[in-house]
């Protein structure tokens, strides 16, 4: 009996083993499964939230089916697409995509990938020809603008997002999660591509204007506010100079009044004359002779006398 016990005790453990198996099952990260009794789902499990070992009964009657919910990529055929101002592209379109509800998804594909891919390529081709319906054929070719943070690559970016968007509501029914959509090929028409181009060439050249004419109109405004500040300058310093001017005159006058020698009186009169006369632009034929001009006469002689006498005295 004693040398049997180990032989027992061994089976036990292997049917003990067995039964556990058959009866527990572990769920893993990133999958999804789905548990049916007699062909009717009774219980969804999904990880992370329900990670770990659960129990089960046994085959025939429950069944546990498992389903990878990560994300994959599912890539569209070319489709041929008309925009809104009636220009036909060629576009080909990716979905990310994953398996969001076990259930809803056994149900409809029975877990097979194929089929739900040929569910998703349904979907994406109409939503391709109603996105781009809504859109003309400029929006296609516009190019990414750099400085934009929210990911999006302008036009292109929202008709993206509008297919993701349309294929979202249909697909959650089949038990499918679209994560986002994309284009990774768009072909475009040569002979529309060259019109466009051409429009957008005209674009650019009229943004291109519009900015010389700003900047030329910037410019006459600053020369025009520099010549206004340099006209009220030059007047202040003019009013300045004559206050300053008539206040030394005045002065002057005051001290002459107090000389008496007729003489130089009447030199300061006529260089005071003299100084008004050419004080600014001034063509006149006069002689030599006549008040306050004969002192020019005066000082030429005196100039030529002083020359004479250094040339004496060498």
């Amino acid at each position: 009996m004693r040398t049997q016990l180990p032989r027992i005790l061994g089976a036990l453990a292997v049917v003990a083993a067995a039964l556990i198996y058959a009866v527990t099952f572990v769920l893993h990260e990133g999958e999804g499964a789905l548990t049916v009794r007699f062909g009717s789902p009774v219980r969804v499990l999904a990880a992370p939230r329900d990670a770990g070992v659960h129990l089960a009964w046994p085959w025939p009657i429950e069944k546990v089916y498992r389903y990878d919910m990560r994300e994959r990529i599912f890539e569209g055929a070319l489709e041929e697409a008309g925009t809104a101002d009636g220009q036909l592209v060629v576009a080909g379109v990716f979905v990310l995509w994953r398996v969001g509800d076990p259930r809803a998804f056994h149900e409809a594909v029975m877990g097979r990938e194929p089929a739900a891919e040929t569910l998703i390529g349904g979907a994406l081709r109409s939503g391709v020809n109603d996105a781009l319906a809504r859109h003309r054929y400029a929006s296609l070719t516009h190019a990414p603008p750099a400085a934009q943070g929210d990911g999006a690559a302008g036009e292109l970016g929202r008709i993206e997002a509008e297919i993701a968007r349309m294929l979202k509501e249909p697909l959650r029914a089949y038990g499918i999660d679209v994560v986002d959509a994309g284009f990774r090929q768009l072909v475009l028409p040569e002979k529309a591509a060259e019109g466009v181009f051409a429009q957008m060439r005209g674009a650019k050249d009229g943004d291109a204007a519009r900015v010389q004419s700003e900047g030329d109109a910037q410019a006459r405004k600053i020369k025009a506010e520099a010549q206004r500040d340099y006209e009220r300058s030059l007047a202040d310093a003019r009013t300045m100079a004559g206050e300053i001017t008539a206040k030394a005159r005045a002065e002057a006058a005051g001290v002459l009044a107090a000389v008496d020698n007729k003489e130089l009186l009447a030199f300061l009169d006529r260089l005071t004359a003299l100084e008004e006369l050419f004080a600014g632009p001034t063509t006149i034929v006069w002689d030599l002779h006549t008040p306050p001009l004969d002192l020019l006469k005066e000082l030429m002689r005196t100039d030529a006398a002083g020359a004479a006498g250094t040339e004496e005295r060498r």
